[in-house]
């Protein structure tokens, strides 16, 4: 669920104003909390195991 909320949020770059200048500074912050959430998920995984597991699937 993280992930697709973060994920609409990239969408969200659209809707912001050129003229405002704010949007690069949204979109990096948007992209490094995806970053950060993918990294916390990976650590959550076991390193090896035999089959993959749902979760490492969808991502």
């Amino acid at each position: 669920m993280p992930v697709v909320v973060t994920s609409l949020l990239i969408a969200l770059t659209f809707i912001v104003p050129f003229e405002s200048g704010e949007k690069l500074s949204y979109i990096l912050t948007v992209f490094l909390s995806l970053a950060v959430l993918l990294t916390i998920t990976a650590d959550a995984l076991p390193p090896t195991s035999i089959t993959v597991s749902n979760l490492g699937m969808h991502l």
